[in-house]
């Protein structure tokens, strides 16, 4: 197949702001390096990270696609030369740097996952960004151990929801906020050992020093009680910073708890890296995948062309789970 006679329809942004709109262009598709597959998207799925670069806050590198979207599930139609784990009509999934957002994305082979065979490609593109953000943090960041206590921000949201399924899996215990009444019985079917419902930091009084790891998508003004929450030696894994960049705060706990602290990012990492995440995820996952333990939760699927819709949902945080666009249909 020549492939470059192929053309992609992709998604963009009308321009920088919170309440861009989006519009659909044609254009070539990218000569493939030896290490990548060409796949027909068949799903994808949203990440706050679209929202950011819709902002104009969050740009892919200048070497990168700049076609929003950072992971897919869909079928190899072309492999470079030196691929040698996958062919032609292999379903696939991974996280990419940009590109999801369109009919045709280029994956590196190290990023690409077999799809399960019990999973449909919705079902993979909800778990390929969630599933590694979340492995990192708790496991990579975290070194969680069985019997500690996990303390899960915005615990509804796609990296929160796998989040917890994982700590439960390893033996933790999931303690997670929210701030609707709704999800809290979504996440405890997912397996959370307690669920605090309200906003703010009141967290901070009701756990304070009991808690052996943060994962927390809000930073701003949950820093101080994200601090309190942990035990002496914990740490805190910062993956998201929903409240805001910019912070004053107290650290002296910090110094006097010994605590750790680490940012969670997979995008702006180098693809040695990304690509040992992807590796450190199927070593950790793919017998409870395998086994239907550690499954996809999806809060909404929205077709291709109703991507703006898709991006208000989110943004209105109604979601339990990923938000995943069906591209294939």
């Amino acid at each position: 197949m020549n492939h470059q006679a192929l053309r992609a329809y992709s998604i963009r942004f009308e321009s920088a702001s919170a309440t861009a709109g989006v519009s659909f262009y044609q254009h070539a598709l990218p000569a493939l390096g030896s290490q990548e597959l060409l796949l027909k998207t068949m799903a994808t799925a949203l990440n706050r990270a679209d929202l950011l670069q819709r902002e104009g806050r969050y740009q892919p590198a200048q070497n990168e696609s700049q076609v929003p979207g950072v992971e897919v599930s869909g079928e190899v139609i072309a492999c470079g030369s030196g691929v040698k784990a996958f062919r032609p009509g292999d379903r696939v999934f991974g996280v990419v740097a940009g590109g999801g957002f369109s009919t045709h994305c280029v994956i590196d082979e190290g990023m690409a996952m077999a799809v399960p065979d019990h999973w449909s490609h919705v079902d993979a593109a909800a778990v390929a960004e969630a599933g590694l953000t979340a492995d990192t943090a708790l496991f990579s960041v975290g070194k969680l151990q069985p019997g500690q206590d996990v303390l899960i921000h915005a615990a509804a949201s796609g990296v929160g929801s796998m989040a917890v399924q994982m700590v439960r899996l390893a033996g933790g215990r999931a303690i997670c906020t929210t701030g609707s009444v709704d999800k809290v019985k979504a996440l405890y079917e997912l397996g959370a050992y307690d669920v605090l419902c309200g906003h703010g930091a009141d967290f901070a009084q009701a756990l304070s020093g009991e808690v052996d790891l943060v994962v927390d998508f809000i930073g701003g003004g949950y820093f101080e009680g994200n601090l309190a929450a942990l035990r002496p030696g914990g740490t805190l894994a910062m993956v998201g910073l929903l409240d805001g960049f910019e912070w004053h705060a107290n650290f002296v706990p910090i110094i006097n708890k010994r605590l750790n602290l680490q940012g969670v990012v997979l995008r702006k990492r180098p693809l040695t890296e990304r690509r040992q995440v992807t590796q450190d995820f199927l070593r950790r996952w793919s017998t409870a995948i395998a086994g239907g333990l550690l499954k996809p939760v999806i809060g909404a699927v929205y077709p291709f062309a109703d991507a703006e819709r898709a991006l208000e949902f989110m943004d209105n945080n109604r979601n339990i789970g990923k938000v995943v666009l069906n591209v294939g249909d």
